[in-house]
């Protein structure tokens, strides 16, 4: 079994444990983690093979905790090292995680899938730390009426991390719509007041007079039909630089 650092699982006494972590001592945990052409490079800690140089093949922070896990899951199964960080390094990720849709000195254009606060949270703290002092207006769509609901106030706090809100109405999916759960409790909830909740077919024009070094757009809903138009729009905002 392998779980992460700090939870605690009950299990047979014939089953071995093994225990991760992305900087906090563990049986497998990175260290010297260092930022390298947008990417991250790290040695990954072992108990059986020492540590294994990694380079990864896809930003963010998150990701590193995610191939830390993977490899401990490798490892322990029997896999090559060397293999194993071969495999990290060509690996490019999934659309919509950290996925760079346009990207320039001047511009950056990130799409992601994140719906939940801690997902946000992740999000956030990755593109901080990847692009230091970077003004971010980030573009969240709300997924469910129920999820809203329940973790709205998280949402409120995850968000204000950005430096300029835009929210678009919520993507419903399976649920209807429930009396009072909107958008704009997201809003209500921020120390930030300067959001606004945007139309979907609003949203460039919204964007036209908002001066940013980074641009998210976050969310599981049906946002990313709008990925190409905003590319379009980040492109020409580019040529205008």
């Amino acid at each position: 079994v392998i779980a992460k650092e700090g939870i605690h699982l009950e299990i047979d006494g014939n089953v071995e444990l093994y225990s991760y972590s992305r900087e906090n001592k563990a049986q497998f945990f990175a260290s010297n983690i260092r930022q390298v052409n947008g990417t991250y490079e790290f040695d990954l800690n072992t108990p059986d093979h020492g540590d294994i140089h990694i380079r990864l093949g896809i930003p963010g922070l998150i990701n590193i905790e995610n191939a830390v896990a993977a490899s401990a899951a490798s490892l322990t199964a029997g896999a090559d090292a060397k293999e194993l960080a071969a495999a990290l390094d060509s690996f490019t990720g999934i659309k919509r995680r950290f996925d760079h849709i346009s990207i320039t000195e001047d511009l950056i254009y990130i799409d992601d899938y994140a719906h939940h606060p801690e997902e946000i949270i992740g999000l956030l703290n990755s593109v901080r730390h990847m692009y230091p002092g970077k003004k971010i207006v980030g573009v969240f769509q709300p997924h469910l009426y129920s999820r809203t609901r329940d973790h709205a106030e998280g949402f409120a706090k995850s968000l204000d991390q950005l430096d300029e809100v835009i929210l678009l109405p919520i993507y419903p999916a399976r649920e209807k719509p429930m009396p009072g759960i909107e958008s704009e409790m997201i809003l209500r909830l921020m120390n930030k007041t300067d959001g606004i909740v945007s139309e979907k077919k609003d949203l460039i024009k919204n964007l036209e007079n908002r001066e940013f070094d980074i641009l998210l757009t976050i969310g599981a809903g049906d946002i990313d039909e709008l990925v190409e138009p905003i590319k379009n729009f980040v492109e020409s905002k580019k040529s205008q630089v």
